[in-house]
């Protein structure tokens, strides 16, 4: 199941995708902006974004991540109400 958990204190969203196998092992820095979480069998389990309130930029993001079924974890933590806050932002031209 795909869960969203946005830190607005910190400008954090992570989108995990499925529950690690084994546990998480580790992740790579796709860019300044962007991680990728992977699990001990290898799979892309969670994307974290940083800095939402800039935006976020799904390039290079697969194509195929359920995006449409994304939703947020209950509760959250960190959300001051039940209505989760925008999900993607458009990121500021120029």
């Amino acid at each position: 199941m795909t869960y969203v958990n946005y830190d607005p204190e910190a400008g954090v969203v992570l989108l995990t995708l499925r529950e690690p196998e084994g546990g998480e092992r580790g992740g790579e820095r796709i860019d300044e902006w962007r991680h990728r979480h992977y699990d001990h069998a290898g799979n892309v389990c969670a994307y974290e974004f940083l800095f939402v309130d800039r935006g976020i930029s799904l390039d290079g993001i697969p194509a195929g991540m359920p995006r449409s079924s994304a939703r947020p974890s209950s509760p959250c933590g960190v959300c001051p109400s039940p209505r989760p806050p925008p999900l993607f932002l458009p990121l500021p031209s120029g």
